[in-house]
């Protein structure tokens, strides 16, 4: 492959469609496009005039605005003589983060062309109110780390060796970047002015872009670069027996450094330290690097396995692919090994490779053949697609290096685990590897698309270290084949092309189509494309790429002809009815589609809500006076998802309570005689905190008897609501269907025998709660007169029971600490019942 890196060079765009130029509507064989309706990828039905050079492609495609421009980045040439050009986006001369455009080429014809625009909102500043110094603060304040290498001496003089910038101490770069810490995804795709530096700590080791608002100070993003996993003599690896290795010729010794290939591989010795520049060479007098000598207590083999290892790994991206090191361009591999002190982890920290020795309580050294593929395939990632290491994407980095683990396996040691990453450094019981890419369920990651496992928290950058399971169940499935049925239920039969050509698909995917932003919507559409490229539209290539994308659950099968890449128009009219405080319907005029409609995603804030046949959906399950946003996709039978409809605002009405609240104030009653019969009245506070709610309860407590009464209460218009009998001292009344905040206790009787006033008395009781918000767990604080047993319950807000807890109050101050982590996020109401009376409030779930 050839690459030619070009000149930066501003394409300066102006606004508004140009006349006459050879791109149109009709010209359009396919396309896909965002929630936006900005096309996100366009194949040509006839390929169109294209001048790097120049802007009216780009902009007749994207409609660009003044304000906007994009920098022709590279442009790589591929095995099949296409020329690939790459365009960083801009916005009043700020880089737009992860805003990526690729122009592909045949000669001077552009035959398609894909990627992630992000359309900067027009009132946008590009005037930090932060000092870059203040940024780096709040950067590192979320970092937290004990100790950055630029702090080290010896870690700098690394620097100056191995870093462009010759330091490790952090620049920033005024940039627009997405939110993507946030796990809503309408929030993650909010632009903001940002600092974004390059931070590097040494303990705990780590190495990311942080991402601070130029404005506000809080970290919006986080994208890892250290991604967590000329003699010849024989040598004894430590996992895959007597190999031959190059090494060099040195001071009358060998070390080995090998520089047979691109500008070298060197194996350093960390001897258990986390200094790089402390690092050593292994070396050897006779070049013999026999288990006599090595195979011992520190694990000095490993540096063997390492050797061999790299070794492999270039002849293959070389020989297999045509790529001259990770970055093209003969990059020095610089391996570390024994870092640190029992690490079991490994990682590509941008420039250089480190391995941990394991613990052996988890895992043996890591600087296997397959993990350290997969370490190197992070390196490649890091110069191709630079995929951010965040949720879909993220799991998509993650899958292709393990990919790249199992073809390094099948090319060079094809008697190992192919398919299972780890095997050899796996130590923990009841384990095989790490991840096992033909069956993902089997170490507990997902098989399909939003399946069983999949992994939904923020953590783990959005889960990259499970979500990356479909994806590898996709490359092993081309490979080998399989038949089954997925988390959907789909039925779904592979045949099998050989990883041979399985892996010529997924680089091509990777190198030449896939951007930072790529998701596994784009990873359908762009290894089919892939696929087409290399084999033919129609292929048995194509048709098994695109059925195993099904058994994933990212599209359906293979129909038949070409493949369908056209989709749907956007759902219209999208409006909301019958909003409760828990529930709205949706409706829609339906889509249409060049080979028909097959369903609609529901999206509520910007993340997947629920799938429908029809053109309407009724969401249950929302929280009281919330707002929420919503919005609706039509998809087809082959996978392509329309543009989103119109968004519809919905606020949901107050809170409806189904349980008995004691939201009453103490009243008192003074019973008056009138004629022969006594009477009372008074105001019953049935809201007095301002919530609103649908039952509360009075309880009455007489000194004396009543003889033939009946006492009830009226609403504020004096309309009789309900009557009761008294029998005895006490009584207590519910009242329903509250409409107003005030009603009238009423009461009349025939003879008063010894007092003359009643109470409805608040409770003797009082509590409090904490956290509030909470998450794991809460903490009431309950005071009473006295000890006695206590029930505490928790209602959602449809009034449902959803903890019940009984305990024991003594007299005095009580903390009683009760279980809500598995509670869905929400409003929930309490209620605390002892013998000296009842206790209510609301608390909040994060």
């Amino acid at each position: 492959m050839k690459k030619s890196l070009q000149k930066l060079a501003f394409i300066l765009i102006a606004s508004g469609l140009l006349a006459g130029n050879a791109f149109s509507q009709k010209n359009i064989k396919s396309q896909i496009l965002d929630d936006n309706g900005t096309p996100k990828f366009i194949q040509f039905e006839n390929a169109v005039d294209f001048n790097s050079k120049s802007s009216d492609l780009l902009n007749e495609v994207l409609n660009l605005e003044q304000k906007e421009a994009f920098v022709l980045n590279s442009s790589e040439t591929d095995k099949l003589g296409q020329t690939h050009y790459r365009y960083q986006q801009y916005y009043n001369g700020i880089k737009v983060e992860h805003g990526t455009y690729i122009v592909h080429t045949n000669g001077t014809k552009a035959t398609s062309l894909n990627g992630d625009y992000k359309k900067v909102p027009g009132n946008l500043s590009i005037n930090p109110t932060l000092t870059e110094s203040e940024a780096l603060s709040k950067a590192l304040a979320f970092v937290g780390a004990k100790e950055y290498m630029w702090e080290s001496m010896e870690n700098e003089q690394f620097a100056m060796k191995t870093e462009p910038a010759k330091t490790f101490y952090p620049k920033g770069e005024l940039v627009i970047a997405e939110n993507n810490l946030s796990e809503s995804k309408s929030v993650r795709s909010q632009l903001k002015l940002a600092y974004k530096f390059n931070i590097y700590a040494a303990e705990p080791v780590s190495r990311a872009y942080v991402y601070v608002n130029a404005n506000t100070g809080e970290v919006i993003m986080k994208d890892d670069i250290i991604k967590t996993a000329v003699a010849t003599g024989p040598a004894d690896t430590r996992y895959s027996g007597s190999k031959t290795i190059n090494t060099d010729s040195y001071n009358g010794s060998y070390r080995l450094r090998d520089y047979t290939r691109g500008d070298g591989i060197i194996i350093w010795d960390m001897n258990e330290g986390t200094s790089y520049s402390a690092a050593v060479d292994f070396t050897d007098v006779d070049n013999t690097w026999s288990a006599a000598e090595f195979d011992n207590d520190n694990k000095d083999n490993i540096a063997m396995e390492a050797s061999w290892a790299f070794a492999n790994i270039y002849d293959y991206w070389l020989n297999v692919h045509g790529r001259n090191s990770f970055n093209n361009l003969g990059g020095l591999m610089n391996v570390y090994v024994h870092y640190s002190v029992a690490y079991d982890n490994a990682y590509w920290n941008g420039s250089v490779f480190t391995f941990g020795d394991g613990s052996d309580t988890y895992f043996d050294a890591l600087a296997s053949l397959d993990v350290s593929a997969h370490e190197h395939g992070h390196g490649v990632c890091t110069y191709t697609s630079n995929l951010t290491y965040s949720y879909e994407s993220g799991a998509l980095n993650e899958a292709f290096s393990d990919i790249w683990g199992a073809c390094l396996e099948a090319y060079a040691a094809p008697e190992k685990m192919v398919w299972v990453m780890g095997d050899d450094i796996e130590r923990r019981d009841g384990h095989i590897g790490l991840r096992i890419l033909s069956d993902p369920n089997a170490e507990g990651l997902p098989d399909t698309y939003l399946g069983d496992y999949w992994y939904t928290k923020g953590t783990d950058n959005g889960g990259v270290h499970y979500n990356n399971g479909p994806f590898c169940f996709w490359f092993y499935l081309i490979s080998e084949g399989g038949t089954g049925v997925n988390d959907n239920g789909d039925a779904y039969t592979v045949s099998p092309i050989g990883i041979q050509k399985a892996e010529q698909i997924a680089f091509r995917t990777e190198s030449v189509y896939m951007t930072s932003s790529s998701n596994y919507a784009a990873a359908r559409t762009l290894t089919i494309q892939s696929a087409i490229d290399l084999y033919g539209a129609g292929s048995n290539e194509v048709i098994q790429v695109t059925n195993a994308m099904h058994a994933i659950g990212v599209g359906d099968a293979y129909v038949g002809g070409t493949t369908d890449t056209e989709a749907p128009t956007a759902p219209a009219n999208l409006a909301a009815s019958n909003i409760t405080s828990t529930t709205v319907d949706l409706s829609w005029t339906a889509s249409t589609d060049n080979i028909g409609v097959t369903g609609y995603d529901v999206y509520k804030n910007g993340t997947y809500l629920a799938t429908t046949t029809s053109t309407s959906y009724s969401v249950t399950g929302l929280t009281a006076s919330t707002t929420y946003s919503f919005y609706a996709k039509a998809k087809d039978a082959a996978g392509n998802v329309s543009a989103a409809s119109n968004t519809v605002s919905v606020t949901t009405s107050e809170v409806v309570v189904g349980e008995d609240l004691p939201m009453v104030s103490t009243i008192t009653l003074t019973i008056l005689r009138s004629g022969r019969s006594y009477y009372g009245r008074s105001t019953i506070n049935v809201s007095s905190n301002g919530t609103a709610v649908s039952n509360a309860y009075v309880q009455l407590t007489w000194s004396g008897g009543y003889t033939g009464t009946s006492s009830g209460y009226t609403d504020a218009s004096g309309n009789l609501v309900t009557t009761v009998s008294i029998t005895g001292t006490s009584i207590t009344v519910t009242i329903n269907s509250i409409t107003a905040t005030g009603y009238y206790w009423n009461t009349t009787a025939s003879e008063v025998t010894e007092s003359y006033s009643a109470f409805a008395n608040l409770p003797s009781i009082d509590a409090a709660t904490y956290p509030n918000p909470c998450t794991s767990e809460l903490n009431f604080v309950i005071e009473q007169d006295k000890t006695s047993n206590a029930t505490i319950n928790l209602f959602d807000i449809t009034g449902k029971q959803v903890i019940n807890k009984e305990v024991e109050i003594i007299q005095g101050f009580n903390t009683i600490t009760v279980d809500v982590e598995n509670l869905e996020k929400g409003i929930y109401f309490y209620r605390i019942s002892t013998d000296e009376g009842t206790k209510a409030g609301k608390i909040i779930k994060k």
